[in-house]
Protein backbone atom coordinates (compact mmCIF):
# COMPACT_ATOMS: atom_id res chain seq x y z
CA UNK A 1 0.00 0.00 0.00
CA UNK A 2 1.37 3.35 -1.14
CA UNK A 3 1.61 6.63 1.07
CA UNK A 4 -0.91 8.04 -0.05
CA UNK A 5 -3.17 4.99 0.11
CA UNK A 6 -2.55 5.12 3.79
CA UNK A 7 -3.22 8.35 4.31
CA UNK A 8 -6.04 7.95 2.29
CA UNK A 9 -7.45 5.31 4.65
CA UNK A 10 -6.43 7.21 8.14
CA UNK A 11 -7.61 10.51 7.21
CA UNK A 12 -10.74 9.08 5.32
CA UNK A 13 -11.63 6.99 8.43
CA UNK A 14 -10.79 9.95 10.78
CA UNK A 15 -13.45 12.75 8.95
CA UNK A 16 -16.20 9.76 8.81
CA UNK A 17 -15.81 9.37 12.43
CA UNK A 18 -15.98 13.03 13.08
CA UNK A 19 -18.86 13.46 10.81
CA UNK A 20 -20.41 11.01 13.19
CA UNK A 21 -19.26 12.44 16.34
CA UNK A 22 -20.76 15.44 15.01
CA UNK A 23 -24.19 14.33 14.81
CA UNK A 24 -23.35 12.89 18.40
CA UNK A 25 -22.17 16.07 19.66
CA UNK A 26 -25.64 18.05 18.56
CA UNK A 27 -28.27 15.66 19.67
CA UNK A 28 -26.49 16.22 22.99
CA UNK A 29 -24.97 12.49 23.14
CA UNK A 30 -21.53 14.22 24.93
CA UNK A 31 -20.53 15.67 28.14
CA UNK A 32 -17.55 17.72 26.95
CA UNK A 33 -19.08 20.36 24.54
CA UNK A 34 -20.41 24.05 24.58
CA UNK A 35 -23.04 24.60 22.66
CA UNK A 36 -22.31 22.56 19.31
CA UNK A 37 -19.16 22.33 19.17
CA UNK A 38 -16.94 18.52 19.08
CA UNK A 39 -14.64 18.21 22.15
CA UNK A 40 -15.71 21.97 23.05
CA UNK A 41 -13.36 23.74 20.79
CA UNK A 42 -14.57 22.66 16.92
CA UNK A 43 -17.60 23.97 15.45
CA UNK A 44 -20.20 21.68 14.32
CA UNK A 45 -23.81 21.57 12.43
CA UNK A 46 -25.66 18.96 9.87
CA UNK A 47 -24.19 20.58 6.71
CA UNK A 48 -20.35 20.71 8.41
CA UNK A 49 -21.09 17.00 9.29
CA UNK A 50 -21.89 16.15 6.13
CA UNK A 51 -19.34 17.68 4.90
CA UNK A 52 -16.60 15.51 6.81
CA UNK A 53 -18.33 12.17 6.00
CA UNK A 54 -18.63 13.54 2.32
CA UNK A 55 -14.78 14.18 2.99
CA UNK A 56 -14.17 10.34 4.61
CA UNK A 57 -15.73 8.56 2.00
CA UNK A 58 -14.66 10.23 -0.64
CA UNK A 59 -11.07 9.60 0.72
CA UNK A 60 -11.86 5.69 1.40
CA UNK A 61 -13.42 5.11 -1.65
CA UNK A 62 -9.77 6.75 -3.67
CA UNK A 63 -7.45 4.58 -1.47
CA UNK A 64 -8.04 1.80 -4.09
CA UNK A 65 -5.18 2.76 -5.66
CA UNK A 66 -2.14 4.54 -5.57
CA UNK A 67 -3.19 7.06 -8.23
CA UNK A 68 -6.68 7.67 -7.00
CA UNK A 69 -5.64 8.22 -3.21
CA UNK A 70 -2.90 10.96 -4.64
CA UNK A 71 -5.65 12.60 -6.99
CA UNK A 72 -7.92 12.52 -4.02
CA UNK A 73 -5.91 14.04 -1.66
CA UNK A 74 -4.26 16.66 -4.19
CA UNK A 75 -8.32 17.65 -4.70
CA UNK A 76 -9.25 18.00 -1.38
CA UNK A 77 -6.21 19.47 0.01
CA UNK A 78 -6.48 22.51 -2.72
CA UNK A 79 -9.85 22.75 -1.20
CA UNK A 80 -9.28 22.55 2.76
CA UNK A 81 -6.67 25.41 1.76
CA UNK A 82 -9.38 27.41 0.14
CA UNK A 83 -11.83 27.04 2.94
CA UNK A 84 -8.98 27.69 5.60
CA UNK A 85 -8.08 30.95 3.69
CA UNK A 86 -12.28 31.91 2.72
CA UNK A 87 -12.88 31.14 6.93
CA UNK A 88 -9.61 33.97 7.34
CA UNK A 89 -12.72 36.63 5.95
CA UNK A 90 -14.80 35.78 8.41
CA UNK A 91 -18.00 35.41 6.33
CA UNK A 92 -21.20 35.59 7.99
CA UNK A 93 -23.15 33.61 5.67
CA UNK A 94 -20.55 30.66 5.72
CA UNK A 95 -20.22 30.54 9.58
CA UNK A 96 -24.00 30.34 9.72
CA UNK A 97 -23.89 27.30 7.49
CA UNK A 98 -21.05 25.45 9.25
CA UNK A 99 -20.26 27.05 12.18
CA UNK A 100 -16.81 27.62 11.86
CA UNK A 101 -14.07 29.24 14.29
CA UNK A 102 -10.23 29.25 14.81
CA UNK A 103 -9.77 25.84 15.64
CA UNK A 104 -11.61 24.92 12.71
CA UNK A 105 -9.71 27.02 10.48
CA UNK A 106 -6.37 25.53 11.89
CA UNK A 107 -7.27 22.24 11.02
CA UNK A 108 -8.44 22.78 7.43
CA UNK A 109 -4.94 24.48 6.82
CA UNK A 110 -3.24 21.89 8.57
CA UNK A 111 -5.02 19.01 6.49
CA UNK A 112 -4.82 20.82 3.56
CA UNK A 113 -1.23 21.74 3.11
CA UNK A 114 -0.53 17.49 4.51
CA UNK A 115 -2.85 16.19 2.22
CA UNK A 116 -1.84 18.81 -0.74
CA UNK A 117 2.16 17.37 0.36
CA UNK A 118 0.52 13.71 -0.23
CA UNK A 119 -0.71 14.63 -3.67
CA UNK A 120 2.19 15.60 -4.47
CA UNK A 121 4.70 12.92 -3.93
CA UNK A 122 6.51 14.92 -1.28
CA UNK A 123 6.15 12.71 1.77
CA UNK A 124 6.69 9.61 -0.19
CA UNK A 125 10.18 9.13 0.62
CA UNK A 126 9.79 10.27 4.70
CA UNK A 127 6.69 7.92 5.55
CA UNK A 128 7.18 5.00 3.37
Amino acid sequence: MSVAQKFAVTFGSIYVLVGILGFVVQAGGTTNQTGNELLGIFGVTAAHNLVHLLIGFIWLAASTSAANARSSSLAIGVVYILVGVIGLFNLEFINDLLFLNAADHVLHFGTGFLALAVGLGKLDAAMA
